[in-house]
């Protein structure tokens, strides 16, 4: 969860514990829900009104799955998605551009060389040969990545 999702989700569990009566926290509860997902619904953390709110949402002992995941790795200061532009060498069909991913295939994207504003789309799949998305533009391949071999230099 990025921080200002953090402190967004801190300002609305914090206004839900001080309102007056149940339909306003109910009300505040569906708001935060449908703004930040269900899983930051004030309602579903352990901890009681009042309480610090910022230990409550970095508390990984009930995060499960990808939120546990994200949240680790936001601990160690890396972005899970690595939503930053890859920086590499340009892909040729011999040395494509190595995509990473803990799943078996991502998305990537890459600018149209007529009009640089459109980028094209391409999915890039674990053990395919390298993948040309544009004609005369790089190829790219996906590099699978366990989980627990993850780090932030990958």
């Amino acid at each position: 969860m990025n921080r200002l999702a953090s402190v967004f989700r801190q300002g609305l569990a914090q206004a839900a514990c001080v309102a007056e009566d149940s339909s306003s926290r109910q009300r505040l509860g569906r708001l935060m829900g449908s703004l930040l997902g269900d899983r930051a619904s004030p309602f579903g953390s352990s901890a009681p009104c009042g309480a610090d709110v910022a230990v409550a949402a970095e508390d990984l002992g009930h995060a499960t799955g990808l939120e546990r995941i994200e949240l680790e790795a936001e601990a160690k200061g890396a972005s899970l998605f690595e939503e930053e532009w890859l920086s590499a060498p340009f892909g040729t069909i011999d040395n494509p551009v190595q995509v990473t991913s803990f799943n078996t295939e991502r998305i990537v994207g890459v600018p149209d060389p007529d009009d640089d504003s459109i980028v094209v789309w391409g999915i890039v799949k674990e053990n395919e040969p390298p993948k040309q998305l544009v004609e005369n533009g790089e190829y790219f391949i996906l590099k699978k990545v366990e989980a627990a071999a993850w780090n932030k230099d990958h």
